[in-house]
């Protein structure tokens, strides 16, 4: 083989390789056109990285979304509820039965800051079934919940991210015990919906995750405890302090109602 074939060969490998880069990248079909709209969605079943839709203006956040318990209003029978509503896997989905509004509600252990909902729909796919309007409830109890902000789509694909900071310039999170969707009304009159992908995003450090902080709260409970001990010694006897290895415990339930 000659320099001149050798060449050649070299420059149908870059070309090889400036192909590819209009190909599959992890799962999601993208062109140097078409970059914005993958961020949003993928045809491969799994969605991209939620944290490729969390504004710039926003600190560091993490998934708080198993921290609650899930309850749904109701379900399509067994293979639509609230394992493939949290599943990773888009192909699959949360599927009510019955009348509007659908309600999905979250419940934590402890008052929660909460920046972002965010929902995997697809239009292209569900049509009719498509949320086109819903609602985001908060409060310190199911019976507690404040009037709601509410959110339009028109015929979304991908993640919708429902921003629940506070107006201020300062973007604080809200605080909850309880947050609850629902789904108002579908595209084209739809009854049922589709929801294929929900998730709770919050702070990337609060007391209920931050270690030192978690300490911090365990050493106040144990002062408390000694107060109740010097008020009633014959009661509380032998009381120490012992640091536990982790500062936070998380709750993780499902239910259906």
């Amino acid at each position: 083989m000659d320099n001149e074939d050798v060449l050649n060969d070299e420059l149908d490998d870059e070309e090889e390789l400036e192909e590819m880069d209009d190909g599959e990248v992890d799962g999601v079909m993208v062109n140097s056109n078409a970059h914005d709209s993958a961020l949003m969605s993928s045809s491969a079943g799994t969605a991209l990285h939620w944290n490729k839709v969390i504004p710039d203006d926003s600190p560091e956040v993490r998934d708080i979304s198993l921290t609650g318990t899930w309850t749904l209003s109701s379900c399509k029978i067994d293979g639509y509820g609230i394992n493939q509503l949290l599943d990773e896997q888009v192909d699959q989905y949360w599927q009510s039965d019955g009348p509007q509004p659908h309600q999905i509600t979250i419940e934590f252990a402890t008052r929660t800051d909460v920046m972002f909902v965010l929902l995997y729909l697809d239009f292209k796919t569900d049509e009719s079934y498509t949320p086109s309007k819903v609602s985001i409830q908060l409060g310190s109890s199911i019976l507690d919940l404040d009037e709601g902000k509410v959110f339009n789509f028109h015929e979304p694909t991908g993640w919708q991210l429902l921003d629940l900071r506070d107006s201020s310039e300062a973007k604080k999170p809200a605080h909850c015990f309880v947050l609850q969707l629902q789904v108002i009304q579908n595209h084209q009159n739809g009854r049922d919906t589709h929801i294929r992908n929900m998730k709770i995003i919050g702070p990337g450090r609060s007391g209920l995750y931050d270690p030192e902080e978690g300490l911090l709260a365990q050493r106040e409970y144990y002062k408390q405890g000694l107060q109740v001990a010097n008020k009633k010694p014959e009661e509380t006897t032998g009381w120490e302090f012992v640091e536990p290895h982790s500062s936070a415990s998380f709750g993780f339930g499902l239910s259906l109602r």
